[in-house]
């Protein structure tokens, strides 16, 4: 993965902690099979699942790059493996955006949550997201 920034970084975040485990991963794959390309990078923090976890990666937060090789999710590597973050702490998943950004630099960065939860404190209106 070169460091050349792109027109956008999209950073899905996909919570599988819960009894719609099946429908993230088809989400994800779904992200993989796209793949990014020159102008844009898919990248997916993934909210582990602690139980029936297929392998260990799974088990904790973790970042994963949708490549051009369209490799399905199940036989990914991750980029990097949080074992201390906690996604529901706000200053984890600061640092974990930042890491992103870091690594995958772009004129513009999307956010994408898909899982259980809150409004997570956005309101569009007033300029909080």
């Amino acid at each position: 993965m070169s460091k050349a920034q792109k027109k956008w970084t999209i950073i899905f975040l996909v919570s599988a902690k819960s009894n719609l485990y099946n429908e993230m991963i088809a989400a994800i794959n779904e992200i993989c099979s796209v793949g990014s390309n020159e102008h844009i990078n898919y990248v997916i923090i993934y909210d582990g699942l602690k139980a029936g976890v297929f392998k260990k990666e799974f088990a904790k937060p973790c970042v994963f790059y949708a490549s051009n090789k369209k490799i399905r999710f199940s036989k990914a590597q991750p980029e990097k493996i949080y074992p201390e973050c906690d996604l529901t702490v706000e200053d984890d998943l600061s640092i974990i955006i930042q890491d992103i950004k870091t690594k995958f630099p772009a004129a513009h960065y999307g956010f994408v949550y898909k899982g259980h939860g809150g409004t997570g404190g956005v309101d569009i209106k007033n300029g909080i997201t």
